[in-house]
């Protein structure tokens, strides 16, 4: 995020990060910058035992803390912070337009994770993808977007939820969907 700010002064950078683990070395950099904003999806209470509350802080009202309990489920809590609160502060028409949103991809939040207590299954990320690129495709502005994988540890067999293999693919079938194919290089 620094470097892309850096290379391009007048841009704007927001940060998804839906890893079950609040990602405060994240928040500590980005509160600082007034031309990025961060925005955490993590269980409540879980390591780091920190942002156990939702708010927004930071120098420049730029990091929104989103606490989940655990058991939450995409019908049951997951989709409905994503959608109210999560996305709004990641693009807001008029407000805050960023030109890359960049996602932490930690996929812990899988019900077959056994470090968390979340219960999205594998298809639920393709669920959160499309819900970000629905957010962000207003028909005028072309923001890009680039997801890094941070976490998730379930590779076991899980038939009925998914394993992390099964969520990337999730994800990646959603860009792909939504995007087409890579160009030719």
């Amino acid at each position: 995020t620094i470097h892309y700010l850096e290379q391009h002064p007048e841009a704007k950078v927001s940060i998804l990060d839906w890893d079950v683990h609040y990602g405060q070395g994240v928040a500590k950099i980005i509160r600082q910058h007034d031309r990025a904003r961060y925005v955490s999806i993590h269980q409540s209470p879980a390591f780091p035992y920190m942002a156990n509350r939702k708010r927004i802080m930071g120098d420049h009202a730029n990091v929104l803390t989103l606490p989940i309990p655990a058991e939450s489920t995409w019908t049951c809590g997951y989709h409905t912070v994503l959608k109210d609160d999560a996305l709004p502060f990641l693009r807001t028409t008029g407000e805050w337009e960023p030109d890359l949103v960049i996602v932490c991809a930690g996929y812990d939040a899988l019900s077959a994770d056994e470090l968390a207590s979340v219960n999205l299954n594998a298809k639920d990320y393709g669920a959160i993808v499309e819900a970000l690129m629905d957010h962000l495709d207003d028909g005028q502005s072309a923001t890009s977007i680039t997801l890094g994988l941070e976490g998730g540890y379930q590779l076991k067999h899980a038939p009925t939820t998914g394993n992390l293999a099964d969520a990337v693919v999730e994800t990646l079938e959603s860009l792909h969907r939504r995007l087409g194919p890579p160009p030719d290089q």
